[in-house]
């Protein structure tokens, strides 16, 4: 007779203890602390728990390119057919820093509210954390926050990017901010003058939010910049009144203009003359001419002392007069000026 011997006993299947792996490393498996009776003929690894196994063998490897926690199944048949399974933990480390794209340079005038934009930025399994840094000591976190820069200048605009394994990376941007503030000019205050004497100005009252780069003074209302330092002088030799004019400029090309009035007191006196002297008959009508006499302003009166008593007998440039009785007259001519 013959007696057949049916193996019935399972496998044991060993898959090893449970791993922890970056991603993209190719990671060992060993089965072989997996037995059986008869001994194991077929070791089949499921690497993601999906009921797809692959027969690889007691030592197979597996490289996992994504990060996260995976069940890896080992099942191990004999002769007979009969099977066990067993299970292991694999945890994938994710080691992929982002990439951050924190958006082109950008110009735009101060006191402008500008919109950035991170949303550009990637990672393999998703940004958690946006993290803006303006340059000018503020900050802001989000995909797409919003600054507005109150001074000009140029600013290092940085936004950091982290994942949820903690890996980061940071991308720099410029932002450059247009001065469009007008300086505040300050010409100073109103003066007054001898002719010929000098007079100070003082533009140092000005002021811009970047500093004034540039003064120009129009001292005698010609349109012309005569003057160009701060606090210049000037020295006016003939009398009168004057509107003194300061643009100040900054770097930008923002100007503004104030002004000054400058009194130039007459100090000069006039130079009378009467003519020569004059030989004429008693009863002759005499014209005097005092239009000679001179004076830088121009001469406001003229007052005539006919016979020498010291009284003004007559007013105007060219007066005249007759003599009657015979004899020597001392003539003089008093001239004024606008000034006295």
């Amino acid at each position: 007779m013959s007696v057949d011997v049916v193996d019935n006993t399972d496998p044991t299947a060993d898959a090893g203890s449970d791993k922890t792996v970056d991603e993209d490393a190719s990671v060992s498996f060993d089965g072989t602390g997996s037995s059986d009776n008869v001994g194991v003929t077929k070791y089949e690894w499921d690497w993601t728990d999906d009921s797809s196994y692959e027969t690889t063998g007691s030592n197979p490897t597996h490289t996992y390119n994504q990060p996260g926690t995976y069940t890896v199944r080992l099942r191990t048949t004999d002769p007979s057919g009969n099977t066990d399974t067993d299970t292991l933990s694999v945890t994938v480390a994710d080691v992929t820093d982002p990439a951050a794209e924190a958006g082109n340079d950008r110009t735009v005038d101060e006191d402008t509210t500008l919109s950035f934009d991170g949303t550009a930025s990637t990672d393999n399994v998703g940004v958690t954390t946006y993290e803006w840094d303006f340059g000018d000591g503020a900050a802001a976190t989000g995909a797409s926050p919003t600054h507005t820069f109150a001074d000009p200048g140029t600013y290092d605009v940085s936004l950091t990017v982290t994942d949820a394994a903690g890996n980061t990376d940071t991308d720099t941007m410029t932002v450059t901010v247009t001065d469009t503030s007008r300086p505040d000019a300050d010409a100073g205050s109103d003066a007054t003058v001898d002719e010929g004497e000098p007079v100070g100005f003082d533009g140092s009252g000005s002021s811009d939010n970047v500093g004034v780069t540039t003064y120009m003074w129009d001292v005698d209302e010609d349109g012309l910049a005569e003057l160009s330092d701060e606090a210049p002088t000037h020295v006016y030799e003939d009398p009168g009144t004057y509107r003194v004019e300061l643009t100040v400029t900054d770097g930008e090309g923002n100007f503004d203009i104030d002004s000054v009035t400058v009194t130039v007191r007459d100090t000069t006196a006039p130079s009378a003359e009467t003519g020569a002297d004059r030989t004429v008959d008693a009863g002759t009508t005499v014209r005097f001419d005092g239009t000679a006499s001179t004076d830088n302003a121009g001469i406001a009166s003229y007052a005539w002392d006919l016979d020498g008593d010291g009284t003004t007998d007559a007013t105007g440039p060219t007066p005249t007069r007759t003599f009657s009785t015979p004899g020597t007259y001392d003539v003089a001519l008093t001239v004024t000026d606008a000034a006295g």
